[in-house]
């Protein structure tokens, strides 16, 4: 799955959000994310109960269903409640993310040089979970990677996303649209929910 904002100039209070088509529930879970981003952006990463609110202006946080991690210009931050705003670090271009369901466990890596970036404390999940993207500003690219099967050393996956990247189709201004996938299976469903 693919998000992307085009215009950098534009800063508004709406969010554009995606999620992943189908919940987790149980399981071990281990996806990576490029991030193609410039100076000025504000975007997150990471999961998401489905029944969330993902309206206008909308706050993320693990008591709202969010576990996510993100960017501001040239911060980094997990929002936890308060925020934490994480060391200094390089730019972030790849980002793993690896979910235990029963253990509550949601931790984010930077696939550059495999470093732990910020587990979030363990938590009692109820109901599906589902992968999620939302950019505020900024141009920004984000594309899910399926992963067949994890680095040394790193989380490995035991459930896999199908191997398919897609772009996000919105009616709204800024957005690209049209997907494509050369050699998908064709099994492979959608992994967006709008």
């Amino acid at each position: 799955m693919l998000l992307t904002w085009k215009d950098p100039c534009v800063y508004c209070d709406e969010k554009c959000s995606v999620l992943g088509l189908e919940g987790i529930t149980s399981g071990r879970w281990y996806w990576e994310v490029k991030i193609e981003n410039e100076l000025h952006s504000k975007w997150t990463l990471g999961v998401c109960r489905k029944d969330v609110r993902r309206k206008g202006n909308y706050l993320e946080s693990p008591q709202r269903g969010f576990w996510v991690m993100g960017k501001v210009n040239k911060s980094y931050f997990a929002l936890t409640n308060p925020q934490t705003w994480l060391s200094s670090m390089q730019d972030l271009f790849r980002v793993g993310v690896f979910l235990d369901y029963s253990e509550g466990d949601v931790s984010f890596y930077n696939m550059i040089d495999g470093s732990h970036i910020f587990s979030f404390p363990p938590a009692s999940f109820s109901g599906a979970l589902f992968p999620y993207l939302m950019i505020m500003y900024g141009a920004v690219s984000m594309t899910v990677c399926s992963m067949e099967s994890g680095s040394e050393g790193l989380p490995v996956p035991l459930n896999n996303f199908p191997p398919l990247e897609e772009t996000l189709s919105t009616p709204m201004e800024g957005f690209s649209s049209g997907c494509g996938v050369d050699g998908a299976p064709p099994e492979a469903e959608s992994l967006l929910l709008p």
